[in-house]
């Protein structure tokens, strides 16, 4: 996950200006100390390792006209994305984000679709969450007839396992008769 994070946004954003703009150097120096104050190139690193893993990655925007607040929200705290759906002739289609409804956990309360960057890869189904590389960990897997387990079930019955199985099978096997040796040696 690293790696794909750091291939994919490296050191952070590069910003470029087109030089037959009058005022480029300073529309340079606007946006690159910009993003030095709301130090969006860790921002950016960071989100990309959450957002390979998991598939998501939510900003808080304090004040939603002011870009300068942000806060990232732990990848837990949203519970469900509230949206309307385009609807007609049978057809159900993800349309526009209501809300984002917190966890009980964080105040259970709705974010307004304005207050939150909402960072996402692979969105399956109508949930409007992202799907990341390591949710097939969590997940069994249906090819056409086969089934996987998910991987955390396996690892898990593995560890659950090992003990019985070093207590029946770790034990010598063999008596070993060493020279010299008196019966209760």
């Amino acid at each position: 996950v690293d790696l794909l994070a750091a291939s994919a946004v490296g050191m952070g954003f590069y910003t470029t200006v087109s030089e037959r703009y009058e005022k480029a150097p300073e529309a340079k120096r606007v946006i690159d100390q910009f993003n030095e104050t709301v130090n969006l190139d860790a921002m950016l690193c960071d989100m990309a390792r959450v957002l390979i893993a998991c598939g998501n990655d939510f900003w808080l925007k304090i004040t939603p006209e002011r870009f300068t607040e942000l806060h990232r929200l732990p990848i837990d705290a949203v519970e469900r994305i509230e949206q309307s759906f385009m609807q007609g002739n049978g057809l159900k289609i993800p349309y526009e984000i209501e809300s984002y409804k917190l966890r009980q956990s964080y105040g259970g309360g709705n974010l307004a679709p304005k207050a939150v960057i909402h960072w996402r890869i692979s969105c399956i189904g109508l949930s409007g969450f992202g799907t990341g590389v390591l949710q097939v960990l969590l997940h069994s897997l249906a090819f056409q007839s086969d089934r996987r387990p998910a991987y955390a079930w396996m690892k898990a019955k593995i560890e659950r396992i090992m003990p019985k199985i070093f207590e029946k099978y770790a034990g010598p096997d063999v008596l070993a008769l060493l020279e010299k040796a008196d019966d209760t040696t």
